[in-house]
């Protein structure tokens, strides 16, 4: 976000809409009954659930989206 730069402050944005979270967010916390259950990139969230609250959270986005992990050129072949 250019605020952030122009302001040189962190900010924190609250949603409940995990699209939004990943365009606008560095990192993201996925709370559960108040409680943090994993903070990370976008792409450590959804590649790498910490349990099942946030695989299933994470599942229609999955699902839905089109979204495809990122593939290690040099791993795969």
């Amino acid at each position: 976000l250019s605020l952030e730069a122009d302001l040189r402050r962190t900010i924190v944005f609250v949603t409940h809409d995990l699209v939004e979270a990943i365009k606008l967010g560095n990192q993201i916390a996925i709370l559960r009954d108040g409680q943090i259950v994993q903070i990370g990139s976008g792409e450590d969230i959804m590649d790498q659930p910490a349990n099942s609250f946030v695989r299933a959270f994470t599942e229609d986005m999955r699902l839905n989206s089109g979204y495809r992990a990122p593939v290690d050129i040099e791993t795969e072949k």
